[in-house]
C-alpha cells in the first residue's frame, strides 16, 4: 500500500464542498450534526437516516457560506444497511456529487468530505472490508453487512470531521462510500465505512416509482425494532455517555418490561449490563442469569446461535467459570467468527498459559479484524513467549505498518 495518497485528491475534495447539507437536532442540551450531500442537479441527495426519525424534525442547512437553511426534503427511500435515506430537494446546489460505480479496493486513498466546520478534508487509506453484524436491530434480521475501515491518524481535533452521512470520494471525485460509525481504540483510530456502488440501480428505481415516505420515519420505515426508537433507548445511551450507570441500567430494564419480546431490548440490556460487570456493579452471576434469559430458537439464522453462545460465555467468563465459558466461546466460534469470540478465547488461554491455543486464536482474531494494534500486539506477545523468533518479527513488522499509517498526515 502506498503510504502517501495520489496527487489532485484533496483537490478535488476541495471542489466538492458546495455539494454538502448538514443536518442538525439538539438532544440534552448537545446539538447533534449529521451530513448528507446532493447526487444531481434535481435536487436528489443522500443522508444520514437518524435524523429522519426524530419526532421534533431536524434543520437541513446547505454547508454554504450563508448557510441557506434548506426546506424539509420528500423522502423517496431508505437504505438500512448503508444507514441514508434518498431524499429529493426543491433546493437547487451549485455543486453535486456521483456515486462510484464499483466498489473501492482495499489500499485506495481516499477524502473524508468534511463540512465548513472543518478546516481540509482529510486523506485516508482503506484498511479492510469487514463484516459488521446489526443482527439485533434490523428486522427482518438479515446476515451482517459488508463495510471497510480506514485510518484517520492520531490527531483528536479532526475528529467532529467523521459524522454520519460523511462522504468519502476517490481521485476522480467519485463517492465511493459514507462514514457510518467509529472505532477510537487506545493510540490509534478507525473509522466505518458503508461502500455505495450498489445503491445505483436501487435509487433510480426509487426515483420511478415516486413514493414519498412521511416524516418522522417509523421503525417500520427503517426496518427496526421499534424499541431502538423508544424514549427508553435514547434516555440510556444518554446516561451511559454521562457515566450514570443506575440510571442506564433503570432505563434499559424499563425497555425490557416495554419490549418483552424484542430481541435488541434484551441485548441493549445485556449490553448496559456487561458494562455495569467491568464497573464492578453487576456481579458475574448476574450476567449469567440475563444472558440465560435470551430464547435460543432452533431455527434462528448462524449468527443469532452464535450471539447467543457469545453472550453466555462472556457472562461465565466474568462469572469465572472458565471451562463452561470456554464451551460457549468456542460454539460462538464455529457457529460465527464475526462475533469475535476468539478474542476471548485468545485472553483466556494465554493467562492459563496454553501458548499454543493461545497462539491459534489470537492469529485467527487478527484474520478476522486486521487493522486492530492491540491484537497483533498479543499475538507477537504470544509467539514470544513460544520462541517463533521469525513470526514475531514479521507480526512486529506489520504493527510498525499500522503504526504508520495511523500517524496523523
Amino acid at each position: 500500500m502506498a503510504k502517501t495518497a495520489p496527487a489532485g485528491l484533496l483537490d478535488v475534495a476541495l471542489t466538492k464542498r458546495q455539494a454538502l447539507f448538514t443536518t442538525q437536532q439538539q438532544v440534552d442540551g448537545k446539538w447533534l450534526p449529521f451530513i448528507g450531500f446532493f447526487i444531481g442537479g434535481d435536487g436528489l441527495a443522500l443522508c444520514s437516516l437518524t435524523p429522519l426519525s426524530w419526532k421534533a424534525g431536524p434543520m437541513f442547512m446547505a454547508d454554504d457560506e450563508e448557510k441557506t437553511q434548506l426546506p424539509q426534503p420528500a423522502v423517496l427511500a431508505v437504505f438500512p444497511d448503508q444507514e441514508l435515506a434518498l431524499v429529493k430537494f426543491t433546493f437547487k446546489p451549485k455543486k453535486w456529487l456521483t456515486l462510484a460505480k464499483e466498489q473501492t479496493p482495499i489500499g485506495s486513498w481516499v477524502a473524508v468530505l468534511s463540512p465548513s466546520f472543518a478546516p481540509n478534508p482529510i486523506l485516508v487509506p482503506i484498511l479492510v472490508r469487514r463484516q459488521i453484524s446489526m443482527v439485533a436491530e434490523l428486522v427482518p434480521r438479515r446476515a451482517p453487512v459488508e463495510k471497510f475501515s480506514f485510518a484517520a491518524g492520531r490527531n483528536p481535533s479532526i475528529e467532529k470531521v467523521f459524522v454520519n452521512g460523511a462522504p468519502l470520494l476517490d481521485a476522480r471525485g467519485e463517492v465511493v462510500a459514507t462514514f457510518s460509525g467509529s472505532q477510537p481504540l487506545p493510540g490509534q483510530t478507525l473509522r466505518i465505512a458503508s461502500p455505495l456502488a450498489e445503491l445505483q440501480e436501487r435509487i433510480q428505481e426509487a426515483v420511478k416509482k415516486g413514493e414519498r415516505l412521511k416524516l418522522p420515519l417509523s421503525a417500520t420505515d427503517l426496518q427496526m425494532d421499534p424499541a431502538a426508537l423508544s424514549e427508553e433507548k435514547i434516555g440510556m445511551g444518554i446516561a451511559l455517555m454521562q457515566k450514570d450507570f443506575p440510571k442506564g441500567m433503570k432505563l434499559a430494564k424499563s425497555l425490557v418490561a416495554k419490549f418483552p419480546d424484542s430481541l435488541f431490548a434484551r441485548t441493549e440490556e445485556f449490553a448496559c449490563a456487561l458494562t455495569g460487570s467491568d464497573l464492578g456493579e453487576v456481579s458475574g452471576q448476574e450476567l449469567v442469569d440475563l444472558a440465560k434469559q435470551f430464547k435460543l430458537q432452533e431455527s434462528a439464522p448462524p449468527w443469532e446461535k452464535s450471539a447467543y453462545h457469545c453472550r453466555v460465555g462472556e457472562a461465565l467468563l466474568r462469572a469465572n467459570h472458565l471451562d463452561d465459558a470456554i464451551a460457549s466461546l468456542q460454539k460462538s466460534d464455529e457457529l460465527w467468527p464475526q462475533n469475535m469470540a476468539c478474542m476471548s478465547l485468545a485472553g483466556i488461554y494465554e493467562r492459563r498459559n496454553q501458548m499454543d491455543e493461545a497462539e491459534r486464536y489470537w492469529r485467527r482474531t487478527t484474520s478476522l479484524d486486521q487493522e486492530r494494534i492491540e491484537y497483533w500486539s498479543c499475538l507477537g506477545r504470544v509467539l514470544s513467549a513460544l520462541l517463533k523468533t521469525k513470526e514475531e518479527s514479521e507480526v512486529s513488522d506489520r504493527v510498525y505498518f499500522l503504526e504508520d499509517l495511523y500517524r496523523s498526515r
